[in-house]
Order: C-alpha cells, then sequence, then structure tokens
C-alpha cells in the first residue's frame, strides 16, 4: 500500500489483513507507517518484488575528476517511486572489485528493523551477493547491543557471509564511545571479527582530527577522514588474519575443547576451505596434524 497523494504522500507498508465493514473497510499493514494517511489520501494497492538495476556510465574523459556522478533513479513507464535498500559501484580498473552501501540513512540498527518489512530483510540482503560485510556502528535510538540483532539479520540472509564490526574513531559528541568498546568486548563472542579505530593515532583525537581536516562537520568525517579510516580498517584487518589460536573453531572462544574437534573434523569431512590449515589449496592428512599439533599448544 502506497499513499500517493495527500497527507501521508510517500509513505508504504505491506497489507497484511483487510476487514470490509458495511460503511468502511480497515486495512492492517505488517509495519508501522511513518506518515499516516487521512482525509483526502490517496492509496494505492499492488504486489511488491524486488529488482536488481544496473546502468553504465559513459567514459570521462581523461584528467576529468568527477570520476563518480552520481546516480538518479525514476519510474521509467509508470508509478510513484519505490525505496532503494543498496547500493553498489564497481570499479573496472580493479578486477572482481564491488563495493556497496546498505542500509535506511539517519535511522540505526533498531529502527532498520522494526519499521521495515520482516520478510524483505533476508530478499534484499541475499540480493547484495555479498561475500564480507563491513557492520558499522549506527546508533540512532539504538544501544550497541544493538548490534548483534543486524548480525543475526545479516546472518539470516547471508549465512555465508563473514561479517566484520568495524567501529570508528572518537566521536567529537563523546557519546559514542560505548560502541567501539562493546566491539572490542564481544566481537569473539558473536563469531565475528571485532576492529576499533578508537584511541589509534593514525586517527587520533577528537580535536586531532578537525586539525587535520578529518571531519566536514563535527558529526561528520570527511572524503580524507574515510580514506585514513579505511587503510586503518585494512591493516587492523591484516592483524586479525593472523589467527592466534588456529584449532579454535567453537565458542567458547579463546581456548580448546572437545567441541572445537568435532566442528573441525564436521569441516575436514565437507572439504570446507576452512579446514585447510597448512594454507596449500589441498585437505588431507597434513592439516589434521597442523590441527592436532594446535590443539595440543593451546591459545597464547
Amino acid at each position: 500500500m502506497f499513499i500517493s497523494s495527500g497527507p501521508g504522500t510517500g509513505a508504504l507498508s505491506i497489507v497484511k489483513n483487510v476487514q470490509q465493514g458495511i460503511t468502511q473497510a480497515t486495512i492492517e499493514v505488517t509495519m508501522s507507517m511513518a506518515l499516516q494517511p487521512g482525509p483526502g489520501s490517496e492509496l494505492h494497492f499492488g504486489p511488491w518484488h524486488f529488482e536488481r538495476i544496473s546502468y553504465t556510465f559513459d567514459p570521462v574523459a581523461d584528467g576529468d575528476p568527477n570520476t563518480w556522478r552520481g546516480l538518479h533513479l525514476a519510474p521509467q513507464l509508470s508509478g510513484f517511486g519505490f525505496p532503494v535498500f543498496s547500493l553498489s559501484a564497481w570499479r573496472p580498473d580493479v578486477p572482481g572489485y564491488i563495493f556497496g552501501v546498505a542500509g535506511w540513512g539517519g535511522n540505526g540498527y533498531l529502527p532498520q528493523i522494526i519499521f521495515s518489512e520482516e520478510s524483505a530483510r533476508p530478499i534484499w540482503m541475499a540480493e547484495s551477493r555479498t561475500d564480507l560485510w563491513l557492520q558499522v556502528p549506527a546508533q540512532q535510538n539504538s544501544t550497541p547491543s544493538s548490534m548483534v540483532d543486524y548480525t543475526a539479520e545479516i546472518r539470516n540472509g547471508l549465512p555465508d557471509c563473514e561479517i566484520v564490526w568495524a567501529a570508528e574513531a572518537a566521536h567529537p559528541s563523546g557519546t559514542l564511545k560505548s560502541w567501539p568498546e562493546f566491539i572490542v568486548d564481544n566481537a569473539a563472542a558473536n563469531g565475528v571479527v571485532g576492529i576499533s579505530a578508537l584511541n589509534r593515532q593514525e586517527i587520533g583525537s577528537e580535536l586531532e582530527q578537525l586539525a587535520d581536516g578529518h571531519r566536514s562537520n563535527l558529526p561528520h568525517i570527511n572524503g580524507r577522514g574515510n580514506r585514513k579510516l579505511a587503510q586503518l580498517w585494512c591493516d587492523l584487518l591484516a592483524e586479525a588474519a593472523i589467527d592466534p589460536c588456529p584449532a579454535d573453531f567453537a565458542a567458547p572462544w579463546g581456548q580448546y575443547d572437545f567441541f572445537d574437534l568435532q566442528f573441525y573434523l564436521e569441516f575436514f569431512a565437507q572439504q570446507d576451505p576452512a579446514a585447510d590449515l597448512t594454507r596449500d589449496g589441498l585437505i588431507d592428512f597434513f592439516d589434521i596434524q597442523a590441527f592436532l599439533n594446535a590443539f595440543a599448544a593451546g591459545c597464547p
């Protein structure tokens, strides 16, 4: 149901039930509407579905700084518009590189879960075909533990996707420091990699960020700040890839027990790449030997 004109114009929801009375009809929707219809509203009804849209920009001239010019989406023949859940940009100068952003701008994780269509979330996440998801703090009307809830949503739509909790640097407001602290304390227990730029000298304090031209204003980092943050995240991920506990395949993390052995043997039997502990592209006896050696050595 879409409100095309009158009070509540632009709002949409999925119809759950319609009760037809003698003089009026009651429409029940699956999620709360940010804008409400009223007298004079025009409602449109119809099936909903997801579409994958691609567009190729014309080449730019050599030396043209406008390598990204934006993309305007509008109905081609008829209709009133549509929500866009994720955008991806493909770089032809880097083979296979795809980078995208997803979410609901200006809304934290809790509103994204409460006020979006439940059946649509796993569909649009699956449509993104994401291999690696960097989940950053989205604090509006949310608490740090909302990271856990949104991770569950990602895993529902993308069960094979690797998830990284990536915290930004110190925020000038001082109100967001609980988020990187939550990431550091809880990432391992939730089976994700956690990295944080908080208090890292590569990024600096709030005043150093402003003096460095790291931010466009107090709440937002600019292009220079984003490049510095991305480089630090890459460095931290490279450090995280050096696994101090290579035989740690099951919770509780940071210690070895029977369940680690059980999980590893299941990975081995399924010829899962995670069982290739020798990193030689083969899953064989030498991997089992490497696992048993690491298991016997324990976590440092």
